[in-house]
């Protein structure tokens, strides 16, 4: 059986989230309505992480991708997912509402003092180009400040990951 998961954040990035769990498939791009893309999250390395916060504004909407998985690999993505509650919620898409899961960060698990790191804010802005995402979604996530993470060897390698250089 396949499961939708709604992805928003360094999940957008298909080869990262392919990497956690092979089964993965691009389904369509999609939108969760009521909810404003945040990085607020406390990471478990320190820095800020994005979130589907909860608004209840239909004005707010996060854009995302919506993927196909098999139902036997999602504790693959759960154990990625620390110190964020799964959620079942209805997306919008070209095709109407459907279903899927997402994560959302738990209450106390948010700090707005906290920024990205560069290369987090990378995977989910190349991501949402990867995607085809609203231009002016894309240009917001691009104007999230982001700062140096200070292990420089896991700055690098999610660096080469995504392909870019550190200068």
């Amino acid at each position: 059986m396949n499961l939708n998961y709604f992805a928003y954040g360094s999940n957008l990035f298909a080869p990262r989230l392919v990497q956690r769990v092979q089964s993965t498939q691009i389904y369509t791009t999609a939108v969760l309505p009521g909810h404003e893309l945040r990085f607020h999250k406390n990471g478990a390395d320190g820095s800020a992480k994005a979130n589907a916060f909860f608004t209840n504004d239909e004005e707010h909407r996060v854009h995302g991708v919506l993927y196909k998985m098999m139902a036997t690999e999602r504790h693959l993505l759960d154990q990625c997912e620390g110190g964020y509650d799964r959620h079942e919620v209805e997306v919008l898409t070209n095709a109407g509402p459907m279903a899927a899961f997402t994560y959302i960060a738990h209450p106390e698990q948010l700090d707005e003092d906290l920024m990205p790191f560069h290369w987090y804010k990378a995977y989910v802005q190349q991501g949402a180009q990867q995607h085809e995402l609203m231009p002016d979604y894309v240009a917001r996530i691009g104007a999230q400040h982001s700062i140096d993470d200070p292990d420089q060897t896991r700055q690098a390698e999610h660096f080469n990951i995504l392909g870019l250089s550190l200068t």
